[in-house]
């Protein structure tokens, strides 16, 4: 007997007529009446009477009442207790992501892992450096994916990219022909430049302000994809890194610097923070994935 046959059972003991309790529950008045004959069939008894202006319970039929309104309660208490159960049981997993991080890593990474772990809510915010690591620290992140973190002695971190920093150009630009570049290079000219809140630029900024502020710098974004074709059409020099690169224009030239210039992704769990089984189920995930991320 299925449980909304017994639910129209009990409508109509309640309304007591056909039509009403047909319209309450959304389907036809035949519709009614068979689950109802089914009922009759299967048990054996008749449960109701017709009168001319509706329907009464046989004493067969006030009998059963009670069990069903019973075995109905229970199951909603049972449907609950599996809601509330799903709920305690799900897991919110608070991960930061820095500025560049989500055009290396992209979402099928965090898709493939929310299929896989129904149980788990991931929730993915996409903040600056400082932000991140500062979410980290103070516990509001259970992990974060930084460029270079400050507090390193405070995380449990693993790398998940080394990538180089290179110079992508036209084939007729003046720097095109040689095999490696400087900084110093670069003085005046027009670039496509992670935005001020990338720990690259900064760096740069620090290291170099003569040149930092000899630069055009006339595209500022940390959305590398859109900006490593800009010389393409607009001419000047990107400033991206290796890893990046996997949708370049064929016609551009890509060219090294002399200096060791990488940056460094890792993933981060403060070293103090409960390593419950959501975290650790997300964290073996990055882990296996690392080979794929780093190519």
């Amino acid at each position: 007997m299925q449980i909304q046959t017994i639910h129209a059972f009990l409508t109509l003991c309640r309304i007591q007529n056909i039509t009403k309790c047909s319209e309450l529950l959304k389907i036809s008045q035949q519709g009614l009446s068979r689950q109802i004959r089914s009922m009759e069939q299967e048990l054996g008894v008749t449960l109701f009477e017709r009168e001319p202006r509706g329907v009464r319970l046989t004493p067969q039929g006030e009998l059963l009442r009670p069990y069903l309104e019973k075995s109905v309660s229970f199951y909603e208490a049972g449907l609950q207790n599996l809601e509330r159960y799903d709920k305690e049981r799900a897991r919110d997993l608070n991960i930061f992501i820095c500025p560049g991080i989500h055009t290396v890593l992209g979402t099928k990474l965090f898709l493939d892992f929310d299929h896989a772990h129904p149980d788990i809510n991931l929730h993915l915010q996409y903040v600056s450096d400082p932000e991140a690591e500062n979410a980290l620290i103070d516990g509001r992140a259970d992990g974060a994916f930084l460029d270079w973190p400050e507090h390193t002695n405070l995380y449990d971190m693993y790398q998940i990219v080394h990538s180089r920093l290179v110079a992508v150009m036209r084939p007729d630009h003046p720097l095109a022909g040689r095999k490696e570049i400087s900084f110093q290079d670069l003085r005046g000219e027009k670039c496509f430049f992670p935005d001020e809140t990338h720990r690259k630029n900064q760096q740069f900024r620090l290291a170099y302000p003569d040149i930092y502020y000899s630069l055009d710098r006339s595209y500022i974004s940390n959305d590398y994809e859109n900006y490593v074709n800009l010389p393409r059409e607009l001419g000047g020099i990107a400033l991206c890194f290796e890893i990046t690169l996997r949708n370049l224009d064929p016609g551009l030239v890509v060219i090294p610097f002399k200096e060791d210039s990488y940056v460094s992704l890792f993933y981060c769990i403060r070293n103090d923070h409960p390593m419950d089984a959501a975290l650790r189920a997300f964290s073996d995930y990055i882990y296996s994935q690392v080979d794929v991320i780093a190519k």
